[in-house]
């Protein structure tokens, strides 16, 4: 799938403050829709800091404080970048369960992942 496939709307404009990847891993993750709260609200702990970190979910505080932002689920370009970003960690020495974790999902899917061919950028497959 193309990196720089179109955004939906609602995707890019989260994009243009917090950038392409952050925004298609919070809407990936953000299941259609996502309550922003004011910047004091926002700490280590809260959602958007988990998914996005902590300095960009302050930015995207202080872009859409106080309201729900509806999010396209941008499904298929979350579930391709996730899967690369999958592999190459595991290239990189990274325990399954380390990757479970930061993804939020069970280390029997990243098994699962890890047993589906892909093709990383710059593989030699591609040249």
């Amino acid at each position: 799938m193309d990196e720089q496939a179109p955004l939906p709307k609602s995707v890019q404009e989260v994009a243009d403050v917090i950038g392409r990847e952050k925004a298609l891993k919070l809407a990936g993750r953000a299941n259609g829709c996502v309550y922003v709260p004011h910047p004091q609200k926002i700490t280590e702990a809260h959602f958007l800091s988990q998914v996005i970190g902590l300095e960009a979910a302050l930015a995207l505080s202080n872009e859409f404080r106080g309201i729900i932002i509806h999010l396209a689920t941008c499904r298929f370009l979350y579930t391709a970048w996730r899967d690369r970003s999958i592999h190459r960690m595991r290239q990189n020495g990274m325990y399954i369960a380390d990757i479970a974790s930061l993804f939020g999902i069970t280390p029997r899917h990243i098994n699962n992942i890890l047993n589906k061919p892909i093709k990383l950028e710059n593989s030699p497959e591609e040249k």
